[in-house]
């Protein structure tokens, strides 16, 4: 698939390469997905991508030249979730930047890959990733395969429970111990996104 100036929803696994500006929507899959992803010279994209199902996920993205790339995949687990991620940069002055936040109510473990080669520069690779583990789990495999000074490669990943002093917080203005969670929740799954009409397609689609 040739995806040029567009935007559009995925459902499935495809090969997609990307010209110009676009952006993919993934909203709760039916099975589970593999998405190869060819960023060529000058072309940006932006994925937002939600998931409320045990459906796995493998992102392998490449990108050429003066591209840009932004992911925003947040979930919310209660069974087994594996999440697979790599980015190859394959020419010069690329940007990746990845936020993946969620919630764990299960066995959530993630593959988070970065190549940047000795042929490459000014290449930029951003990894965000924040879990937090209600009545679950997560593993997280951060790996970052640096051969060229002159790059910038940033990760940061935290796995938490829910801070007891929030929750005491919330809980001395008024607001119930379940209510408190469920703001706590949302801030993860809602907060990172910058597409407020995707927020909106999240809550229409959990509430149906």
């Amino acid at each position: 698939m040739r995806l040029n100036n567009k935007s559009i929803d995925i459902n499935d696994s495809v090969n997609i390469d990307v010209l110009g500006n676009s952006k993919i929507n993934i909203i709760n899959p039916d099975s589970d997905i593999k998405l190869n992803i060819h960023l060529k010279d000058n072309s940006n994209l932006i994925i937002n991508d939600f998931n409320e199902t045990k459906n796995d996920i493998d992102y392998n993205i490449i990108q050429d030249n003066n591209s840009i790339f932004n992911m925003y995949h947040t979930f919310r687990i209660s069974d087994n979730y594996n999440i697979n991620y790599k980015v190859n940069f394959l020419g010069n002055n690329n940007i990746n930047n990845v936020y993946i936040h969620g919630v764990s109510n299960g066995m959530v473990s993630m593959n988070v890959d970065g190549i940047l080669p000795s042929g490459g520069e000014n290449n930029i690779v951003n990894e965000d990733i924040k879990v937090l583990t209600i009545h679950g789990s997560c593993f997280i495999s951060p790996m970052l395969h640096v051969s060229n000074l002159n790059v910038i490669a940033n990760h940061k990943t935290a796995i938490s429970k829910i801070d007891e002093n929030i929750i005491f917080y919330l809980e001395s203005k008024g607001i119930n111990r379940a209510s408190a969670e469920e703001l706590i929740e949302n801030g993860y799954l809602y907060g990172i996104y910058e597409d407020k009409e995707f927020i909106k397609r999240i809550r229409s689609d959990i509430n149906e």
